[in-house]
Order: C-alpha cells, then structure tokens, then sequence
C-alpha cells in the first residue's frame, strides 16, 4: 500500500505537499510498485549554491539552486533539461516541483530527457544590466562547478525572467572554464547566430496551439474559430497572443493581462496595437483601446478558450468555481492547483494540463540541443531551419493528443488525470528497465 509520510509540512512547502499528494494519486491509478512512487517523490540531486552578485553598489549574498528530478534514460545517454529563472517567488520546494513537471512533460512528447529546474530569488527588472550580468556569471561558475553545465549530463535553458541575451551571457562565461564539453552544446535558448534555434523563443506558445488545434479538430467543440483570454504577457503570453491573432491560427483574443493591468475588448483586440503599445512601455496600463480589467476578472471572462499564461497557482478552489470559459488550457506551470483540477473536471470544464500544452520549449530545446552536437547551422540556413523547426514542433506536440482524448473517453477521467496516467506508465516501464525493479 502506498502512503505518504505523515510528518507535518510547514506553510511555505505547502504546493509542494500538494503535488506530492497528487503524485501518490496517479501512482495508484496505475496500481504502481511502492518503489516507484518513491523513485518519484523524492529528486535525484539539489545543488544549493550561494551566489555573492554586487547590487547597488554593495557585495550581497543570494541563494540560488539546481534540481535534477528523475532521469529514465541511461547515464550519459541523456542529459537532464530543464529551465533557469529569475524571479523573487524562486525556492526549492517550487523548482522541485516545476522539475517533476520537466520530467513529466520529457516523458509526454517523448523527449530522451531527465527533468530538472534551476533558479535564483531576483526580479531582473529591478536589477541594472551590469548587476543582472554579474548574477547570470556568478550562477553560471556555481552550474558549472556542479557539474550542472553540460552537453549529456544538464543542459540548462532559459524559464520566467530569463531570455537570449542572459543566455549568451552564461555561454560567454562558460567559455572561460572547463566544463568536459563544448559550452554552446551544454545551453539553450542562444541567440540564433550563437548556435541557438530559430523559433526556439516562440516554441512554448507555438507548440500550445498547435496541441489546441489538435485537440478542437477530434472534439469539434467549437463549430467556428474560439474566443481567447490570455493571462500573461511574458514570453509565452505575448507570443500566444501574436501568434494566436496572425492569419496562421486565427483565433480572436478578447483579453491580455500583464502583472500590472489586464485588457479586454469583447470583438477581439488589435494584438499588433497592443503589443507596440507594450514594447514602448513595458506595460500595458496606459492602454486606451480596451476595457481596463484585472488579472482575477480575465479569469472569470465568458470565454471559449481561457490560457493561464503567467505564473503558477491562478486558478484556485476559490475561483475554479466560477470559471466561465468552456475550456482551460494550462500553458504557465502549475498554473492551475490540484483542487482547481477537480473542480472542473466535476463542473464538466475540460482542462489540458500543462504536460500537455507546454512542452513546447523543451522540444524546441531538443531540436536546439540535437543540432548543435551535429554541424552548426550557417546564416543562410536560418529560414530554412525555421520553417522545419515549425513542421517537427507541430509534429511531436501534436501526436499524443488523440491518444489522451480516446483514453480519457474510455477510461472516464479528465484529462489530467489522463496525461499523468500515460506518462507515469511510460516512466514506470522505463525506471523498471534503467534500475532492474519488478514491477
């Protein structure tokens, strides 16, 4: 029988417990082995380095960690993959949980990586260019002093609050230490003329509605083009917003929101007007050709379509009941709680998980990664990269979705249940393999 440990956990592990809770959850859907919801519980590795960046003028001393979750492929074989960010709500309980979920969504698309999250509690937007250069050099030392920095044991790439330029920064750096493999194999998400992707940025976004327009093509939900809210206007937010509106998909977004302000015009945006107002201003406050709204009052719009693109834990068991859209599409990580899930899944919302709708980032890190150990690519090749990029990103993003609708038809659970149901027994075979358990 399996069962948790009942030893207290204290407030701020409280997603953790959570997720824990719920891993203990599929585990048992699939009648697993105790010796895997063990493998699962607990990470392989937590590197916890102390990084000493000068801020204002002043020497500080700030956390940073890196956290290997579970890797099912052979040693060396494989590397762990999983992002970097920067952001002051950064702990270890959180990467360790966002870690699981690189796991888990390696393990949806097939990618042949171990999961793992890295990070450092700062808000980049806060910090001069020169103090967030000297944060990204220090945490790229301790990486590598780790053994956190290469091509088949981690590779490391960009998450919340950081982008290509800190990117090349950390490969600049790298290139000053020996870390047993070429630096540019052992990072993602570089500039294209460093070796990086072309489409890697919008990989994420990209690699959602490719997944959506999958799901919507089997159910036929909508008999035409859905309304769209999204929440977030980072990376993945504002490139789902102009993607989503080009002539490519289609869609109508009614609604955006950034950390400061949300937007809403109910016969759709000019996302093109929207966004050169943002790149101006760094905001979207100040916008006049909208309804102003907040973040709360985006999620509870009457939408077809709402995309939680921000940060984790937006849709709650205080709110999941009054969610109004027909269906939820998780792009952010743990945007939506284990009790918000349920509640849903009861009010008859269908609900893809993030394992399923953003995974996007990592197999664009994949086809970054798997090029890179081969010849780099030449400036002439760029487009013709791109538009592969795109055919390979929809190709993979796309191929498990008719077997979680069949699955989560014939087995009566939701979708999230399902995808985690399929991964944990894709997980449990290959952990069986690596480490010789019975099953």
């Amino acid at each position: 029988m399996l069962a948790m440990d009942e030893t207290p956990i204290k407030k701020e592990n409280l997603m953790l417990e959570e997720n824990t809770k719920r891993l203990l959850r599929w585990c048992e859907m699939i009648h697993a082995p105790v010796w895997f919801f063990e493998e699962l519980k607990l990470p392989k590795h937590v590197y916890q380095m102390k990084i000493r960046p000068t801020i204002k003028g002043q020497k500080v001393s700030m956390p940073a960690w890196r956290v290997h979750d579970v890797n099912p492929h052979p040693k060396g074989s494989y590397p762990y993959k999983g992002g970097l960010r920067f952001h002051p709500a950064v702990t270890q309980e959180l990467l360790q949980v966002l870690a699981r979920d690189m796991t888990y969504k390696c393990a949806w698309v097939h990618i042949p990586f171990g999961g793992a999250k890295g990070g450092v509690p700062v808000d980049p937007s806060e910090c001069t260019e020169a103090e967030l250069r000297d944060i990204t050099e220090q945490f790229t030392v301790e990486l590598a002093n780790n053994n956190c920095l290469h091509a088949h044991k981690d590779v490391p790439g960009p998450d919340m609050g950081v982008n290509e330029k800190v990117m090349y920064w950390m490969l600049n750096k790298a290139g000053d230490i020996d870390t047993g493999s070429p630096p540019y194999q052992a990072l993602t998400g570089k500039p294209v003329e460093h070796g990086g992707l072309p489409g890697r940025e919008e990989a994420t976004a990209r690699g959602g509605l490719d997944a959506l327009e999958k799901y919507l093509a089997i159910t036929q939900m909508f008999s035409q083009k859905p309304t769209l809210a999204i929440q977030g206007f980072g990376n993945v937010g504002e490139n789902l917003a102009r993607l989503a509106y080009s002539e490519e998909y289609g869609y109508t977004v009614v609604a955006v929101s950034d950390k400061n302000s949300g937007l809403y015009a109910e016969n759709g945006l000019d996302i093109p007007a929207v966004r050169a107002w943002f790149s101006q201003n760094r905001t979207l406050a100040g916008y006049s050709q909208a309804t102003v709204i907040s973040n709360e009052d985006l999620l509870l719009l009457p939408v077809d379509v709402l995309a939680p693109a921000a940060l984790e834990n937006q849709i709650t068991k205080e709110n999941a009941s009054r969610i109004q859209a027909k269906l939820v599409v998780e792009l952010a990580n743990e945007a939506v709680t284990p009790a918000a899930y349920d509640i849903l899944a009861d009010r008859g919302i269908p609900a893809l998980p993030g394992i399923v709708m953003n995974p996007g980032g990592v197999v664009g890190s994949f086809l970054e990664w798997s090029r890179n150990l081969g010849a780099m690519a030449h400036n002439v090749q760029i487009e013709q990269i791109y538009e592969a990029t795109k055919r390979e990103l929809r190709a993979i993003m796309q191929a498990p979705i008719a077997k979680l609708c069949e699955r989560s038809r014939a087995d009566g659970r939701s979708l999230d249940d399902t995808a985690h149901v399929i991964v944990f027994e894709l997980l449990c075979e290959k952990l069986q393999k690596r480490h010789g358990y019975k099953r």
